[in-house]
Order: structure tokens, then sequence, then C-alpha cells
């Protein structure tokens, strides 16, 4: 079964590269391979194979995160349940396998379960005796922490990232973010505004120089100094605000700027441009403040309010 299962792990690396490269360059890279098409053919292959092996673990775990990798790309979200079915079996098929419980906590993160990630990526983190893949699962529980809003571990794995690998491009980033989730008060967004200076300055890509200024933006809304936060805000999306990240970003910081009108109409801009991030706005938490306002069903259709943005 093993080469069988590597013919459709190339599958699923082209497939990824293919998907980063026009994430980068949207108009540059669209002659090469459909990546969902790539994904598509490598499922169907690991079906044949576990008709006819059915305790293959290395062939559950693989197909199932193709399945969780397939809703990013086919804006359909109906296999992310099937990819962490197929991911539990794995762990239940070979339990140390520290890959999976990586996997698993992706899909999970995927799928909103962000507490299940969290436990998955510390499952993995224990399992992975020769720390092949820590970095990768410590950047992993950082976001999970983040989005299940548990700060202290968010904290905890962004400071032992930062600490083992000092010069991984993984951690440069996540103090900076979990300010602007919870940084109050002055001192926090001088530190911000000064982390966001210091990667703009060695950073070439554009969106995420921009995405650095809007996590500074966000705290010194959160700090009370509006204007400034405007001021960072406006220089950001004159950098860049074509990528779906920064104006889930830029939304964020209108929510703490008090303006729910244009975090409503930028959320719904962003539905009418691509509706599967339809899903993500409604399990990110950071939008829950929205979610009793009436306007924000007509938001996940696509429809904006009145804007002052």
């Amino acid at each position: 079964t093993l080469i069988r299962v590597l013919i459709a792990e190339n599958a699923e690396q082209r497939a990824f590269f293919v998907e980063f490269l026009r994430q980068l360059a949207p108009d540059s890279f669209q002659r090469l391979p459909d990546p969902l098409a790539l994904r598509a053919g490598a499922v169907a292959f690991l079906d044949s194979l576990l008709r006819e092996h059915p305790d293959a673990a290395d062939a559950f775990a693989l197909r199932g995160t193709i399945k969780a990798a397939l809703p990013r790309v086919g804006g359909t979200d109906s296999l992310l349940e099937s990819a962490i079915a197929d991911l539990e079996r794995a762990k239940l098929l070979d339990p140390p396998g520290f890959e999976a419980s990586s996997y698993l906590a992706s899909a999970y993160t995927s799928a909103g379960r962000y507490s299940d990630a969290l436990f998955a990526y510390g499952q993995a983190l224990e399992a992975d005796v020769f720390q092949r893949q820590r970095a990768d699962n410590l950047r992993g529980s950082f976001d999970a922490a983040l989005m299940a809003e548990h700060y202290p571990d968010a904290d905890t794995a962004c400071r032992t990232g930062q600490r083992e690998f000092p010069r991984d491009e993984r951690f440069r980033d996540c103090e900076l973010r979990l300010l602007s989730r919870t940084g109050l008060g002055a001192r926090a967004a001088t530190r911000a505004v000064a982390i966001a200076d210091s990667l703009t300055a060695i950073e070439a890509n554009q969106t995420w120089r921009a995405l650095y200024e809007l996590y500074a933006a966000a705290a010194l809304a959160r700090a009370g100094r509006g204007r400034d936060a405007d001021r960072m805000a406006a220089r950001a999306t004159a950098i860049s605000l074509r990528q779906p990240i920064l104006q889930l970003e830029l939304a964020w910081v209108r929510l703490q700027r008090g303006d729910a009108d244009s975090a409503l109409a930028l959320l719904a801009g962003l539905v009418r441009s691509d509706p599967s991030y339809r899903r993500n706005i409604v399990i990110a938490p950071w939008f829950k403040a929205l979610r009793s306002d009436p306007r924000f069903g007509a938001a996940l259709s696509g429809v904006s309010p009145t804007s002052r943005w």
C-alpha cells in the first residue's frame, strides 16, 4: 500500500503548491493544474485502496487530510465531517501516530471545533517524540487556542515557539496577533505598533505587510486611540485589500472602533465576492457581537447596510 499512498500524497502536494502560488499571485498561475481536480482524483484513488485494505491507517490519514482541504478550494464543507471521521479512524488504527493527530487538529479547526483542535495539537506534541513537526504543532496550538479564546494557552504556545525556534517565520507574528485580540491600554498598543513596524520593514509580501498593519490598528482601537487606528488601517488598505483575510481583519478593526455598520458592510462584500467565506464568518469568534444584530443574517447573504467606511 505504501507506493499507492505516496502517489496520492504526491497529488496532494502538487495541489497545495498550486493553491499557494495562486494565493501569492492570483493572475499568474491559472494554467497550472486545478487543485480541486488533483485532490478529487487522489480521494478516488484512496477510496479504491481502502476498499482493498480497510485497516490502512496511513491511507485513512491522507484521505482525511485531502478531504479537509477540498472545502478550502471548492467552496463546500460537505466533506469536512467525513474528513474528521477518516482522521479519527486513523487515530484508532495507529494511536501513536502524531501526524494523524496534527491533521485531525487542523480539520477540527476548519470545522470551528477549536477546543477539540487545541486538545489534538497537544496530543500531537506529546506523540512527536523526535520533534519532527514540533514547530508546526506549536503554531497550530497557538491558532487553535486563539480561536477558542483560550488566551493564556495561546500566549504559552507563542512564547514557547519564539524561544525554541527564534528564527522561524511561523512565530514572528503570534505576539502581534494576540495583542490585536487581547491588548488593552497604551503599553499594549505601543508594543503592537513596534512589532508591526519591525515586521513590515522586512516583509516583501504585500498581503502580510497589510495584515501586520491591521493587527496593530486593532490594538490601537482597543486602547482607545481611534484616530491612530484609522490611520494605521488606511495605511494597510493602501498596501492591499485584495485577499479575503484582509477584509476579515479590517472588519475586526471596525468592530473595535464601534462601527458595526462598516464591519457588516465588509463582511457582506466578502460574501458577495466569495460565498465560501460565509462559513468562515459564522464560525469565527471575532464576530459574535454581530450575531444578535438582525442585519447579520442579511450580511451573510451579501446584503450590505448603509456604511460610513
